[in-house]
Order: structure tokens, then C-alpha cells, then sequence
């Protein structure tokens, strides 16, 4: 399951993913983010995935859905936080930089706060670091 975190506001928004992720994880969030993306002047959204509780996907389905969900929002997304908590998730995070045209980037357990700033830093303020 996909739990929105507190401090999501606007285009911003941080979600943590609870077991494992199901058919209805997606029809929920997807549209909800395609949502604020539109809402927001930019078109994009900047989102944090929190992997504690990540256990996969609850079926083929789920993980088919993951796929058709990801080329959907590709081109939403302006940057991507994931805090990673394992190896698989630096994986993860690894390879949605290969394939995604925003900013990936992986942050450990303890940096989330770096996290959410990374998300809600502007261009203009310096505090943008490169694409891991």
C-alpha cells in the first residue's frame, strides 16, 4: 500500500510504500498525481518514495501495473527522492535514473529531511546538487 507523507504540499509530494504494492496502489495514486501535476503551473511534480516498508508487488498484475504507471507519469516527474533502506533499493533508485529524463536521486534512511529539501529546492537557490 501507498501511504502519502506529511510534508506533501502542491507539486511536492512524498509517498511511502507499506508491504507490498497492489492493482489498487496505482489506480489511486496515478491519477491523483497526474492530478497536482496538472494543477501545478510547471505541469510536473517533484515526488519522495519512502522504501521501509516496500515488499514488492502482490501480484504480476501489480507489477504490470508499475510498468504501464511509469510510462504514464515519465514525464511528469521533475525530480525523484527515493530513500533507500537496502541495497535493492539503491537499485531501484539506480535504474529509474537510467531511464527517467528528471533528477533521480537516493538518499539513506537518515537524510530524508535532505530529501525533502532536494525536492523543494529551486533552481535559483543553490541548493541543488547533481543527479546521483
Amino acid at each position: 500500500m501507498l501511504h502519502e507523507l506529511s510534508g506533501s504540499a502542491g507539486n511536492v509530494i512524498g509517498l511511502q510504500a507499506d508491504g507490498p504494492l497492489t492493482v489498487a496502489d496505482y489506480q489511486t495514486w496515478v491519477p491523483e498525481l497526474l492530478r497536482r501535476a496538472e494543477s501545478d503551473p510547471s505541469g510536473r511534480i517533484r515526488v519522495l518514495i519512502e522504501m521501509a516498508g516496500f515488499e514488492g508487488w502482490d501480484s504480476v498484475a501489480a507489477f504490470w501495473e508499475e510498468i504501464k504507471s511509469d510510462a504514464v507519469l515519465i514525464g511528469k516527474v521533475e525530480r525523484l527522492a527515493i530513500v533507500a533502506h537496502s541495497l535493492a533499493d539503491r537499485l531501484i533508485a539506480d535504474a529509474a535514473g537510467v531511464v527517467m529524463p528528471g533528477r533521480v536521486k537516493a538518499f539513506d534512511e537518515e537524510e530524508m529531511p535532505a530529501a525533502w529539501a532536494w525536492l523543494k529546492a529551486t533552481e535559483s537557490d543553490g541548493t541543488v546538487p547533481s543527479s546521483a
